[in-house]
């Protein structure tokens, strides 16, 4: 809770200093917008490593496969660096660009799945057979 309430500070902070920036300065809006959010995103890395923790001390008891965390992660990370770049194309106006942003990041984790769904598929297709 305290972290979200950090971040929202620094959000709303960055924000406020975005906006003057962009009224003196806007050339340098795209470059103090990037750094904008990734301070919002450094001020909550520890839940990310808390969760990283809690998520490796559960795999380490077996119940789950790596290979399937460890895609996971990675869709995860792909959604969200995906998103971050178009945020970032939609505030420049650039919303075409932003969808093709997403579209891509949407087909890259597809593609990275393929091996689990064949997997599931034959584990189906495997108690179907009996």
């Amino acid at each position: 809770m305290d972290a979200i309430i950090k971040a929202a500070a620094v959000a709303v902070i960055c924000s406020v200093a975005v906006l003057l920036i962009k009224r003196y300065i806007p050339e340098f809006a795209p470059f103090a917008q990037t750094a904008a959010m990734a301070a919002v995103l450094f001020s909550v890395i520890h839940i990310a490593r808390r969760v990283i923790v809690y998520f490796s001390d559960f795999l380490a008891s077996g119940v789950i496969d790596e290979g399937y965390a460890l895609l996971l992660f990675k869709a995860v990370g792909i959604a969200v660096i995906a998103q971050f770049g178009a945020e970032m194309c939609r505030d420049s106006d650039n919303s075409a660009l932003a969808f093709a942003l997403e579209t891509a990041a949407k087909i890259a984790i597809i593609s990275m799945s393929l091996p689990m769904f064949k997997n599931l598929a034959d584990i189906t297709a495997g108690l179907l057979k009996g």
